[in-house]
């Protein structure tokens, strides 16, 4: 008699156990039906475009630039010249933009100063560029670049108030990496693709901003 009670036993446990089972997946069947329904109700979410903050600074041809002073657009390029991404730039996408949005009167470039501390040639080479552009070598101090690291004749201090008011400009104005371009008072911080350059350039050639309706991947 005690061995039939147990095999009942066990016969009624392994029941409740297949019950159980089958309640827990029903639900977690509803579950996943709901919540697939309540998915399909929800809005669609689209990536969020980064807008442009805006910074005013000065333009000043205290520093290399290339277009004419009557282009509709004015880009300030913040440069580290020891940066990776500033030299992507450099390579790769101003020949482009000089060709494309310079050269017919559109585009003003002016190349500002930010070199960054974890770059010990950087101020260096700032240096450099100014001496360079002195000269009306800016352009092929630019070209130099390829050829690696070459500071000599960087120990001359007459251009280094520029230097450090470029810093201090762009401090101000919350940049703290390289490369950044402020296209007509609008910011773009990072290497960006040609197309978005492109894009902004010309909305804003359209879109002309007067200074006074503006407010006022290398990181140290």
């Amino acid at each position: 008699m005690p061995k039939l009670i147990s095999i009942w036993g066990f016969v009624i446990l392994f029941a409740l156990s297949v019950l159980m089972f089958m309640v827990f997946e029903n639900n977690q069947t509803l579950f996943e039906l709901n919540a697939k329904s309540n998915q399909e109700l929800l809005p669609e979410e689209k990536p969020k475009k980064e807008k442009p903050r805006l910074a005013i600074i000065p333009y000043s041809n205290e520093y290399p630039s290339i277009g004419s002073d009557s282009a509709k657009v004015k880009m300030i390029a913040f440069l580290d010249y020891e940066c990776p991404f500033s030299l992507i730039f450099i390579k790769e996408q101003l020949p482009e933009l000089i060709n494309n949005q310079v050269s017919n009167g559109k585009l003003k470039i002016y190349f500002y100063d930010r070199p960054l501390k974890i770059h010990q040639n950087a101020f260096y080479l700032s240096r450099k560029a100014h001496i360079a552009n002195q000269k009306n070598q800016y352009m092929e101090f630019l070209a130099s670049l390829d050829s690696g690291l070459d500071t000599t004749n960087s120990s001359h201090t007459d251009f280094d108030a520029s230097i450090f008011k470029s810093i201090e400009q762009a401090g101000i104005a919350g940049i703290v990496s390289t490369p950044v371009f402020v296209i007509n008072h609008r910011v773009l911080s990072g290497l960006r693709r040609i197309e978005e350059l492109n894009s902004l350039i010309d909305y804003s050639s359209n879109n002309v901003m007067k200074s006074n309706d503006a407010q006022n991947s290398c990181s140290d």
